[in-house]
């Protein structure tokens, strides 16, 4: 991640990227209790950002620090440096749904953006990063999927688990008709893998990696490259020795020209 980011932050300095310079407002309710959140601009690198907020029935704010997670956004709020609340979002549009969680109680919690767009909380990604990178299919891909899961927490009393599933995968050319690979994928909050890795050989618009064994034991890969990006697809999870709740098929887009370890 620190090399993406790395990558992006040069590239967004020498090409003129222009941030905001206003944040965000949101107003609804946390149980019922109307609300306003008034957001300094948010930082298109990290996903992070400051703020405040009040209850509209109260005149002093509540500080807010938070990180935008693709489309979940988690705030923890504080008032004088302690921290006294967390707020567990999804952003759907305009619109954020989710639970505030603080002092042993939950309450359900709707925002609507109120000055900006949902423009204001896309921060840069794999997708965003393509464009830094060059067109030939040697380099580094990746691809990231959050999600709030409660599968592993006691009961609705406590905080959802932030998931980050997602995946990379590095291609080097051999030739014009052979393609070293390495791919690893995670889903879920159990941690279920994926992977392969081999030589995969072009046949049409297509690599395609088929590993030894009989013919219904074959693990086959299908890799398809377009426009900076790659759709991965296996024809078998079982067959591949992928984990129970894993799969590939998947697109992985390329965020730097360099081949990453892992």
């Amino acid at each position: 991640m620190k090399n993406l980011l790395f990558t992006i932050l040069i590239s967004i300095i020498s090409s003129g990227f222009v941030f905001a310079d206003e944040g965000p407002e949101l107003k609804g309710n946390i149980g019922g209790y109307e609300i306003e959140m008034i957001l300094e601009p948010i930082d298109f690198l990290t996903g992070e950002f400051t703020g405040k907020y009040r209850y509209l029935s109260q005149e002093s704010y509540l500080s807010v620090e938070g990180n935008i997670y693709d489309k979940i956004v988690i705030i923890d709020e504080f008032y004088n440096d302690t921290k006294t609340g967390t707020f567990y979002l999804e952003r759907t549009e305009n619109t954020f749904t989710g639970k505030w969680y603080g002092n042993d109680k939950h309450f359900d919690v709707e925002l609507k953006i109120t000055r900006g767009n949902e423009n204001d909380f896309h921060v840069a990604d794999e997708e965003f990063a393509t464009r830094f990178s060059s067109d030939s299919i040697t380099g580094t891909y990746k691809i990231s999927y959050y999600s709030l899961s409660d599968l592993l927490v006691p009961d609705d009393s406590y905080p959802p688990d932030l998931i980050h599933s997602g995946g990379i995968a590095r291609f080097e050319e051999i030739d014009n008709n052979h393609l070293k690979f390495k791919i690893e994928m995670i889903f879920g909050p159990t941690a279920h893998w994926a992977g392969a890795e081999g030589v995969a050989v072009k046949k049409g618009e297509s690599y395609i990696y088929v590993s030894e064994g009989s013919d219904d034991e074959k693990c086959i890969i299908n890799f398809t490259f377009n426009e900076k990006r790659v759709h991965a697809k296996a024809n078998d999870s079982n067959v591949c020795g992928f984990g129970s709740r894993a799969h590939i098929d998947d697109i992985l887009y390329k965020v730097y020209d360099g081949l990453e370890d892992f």
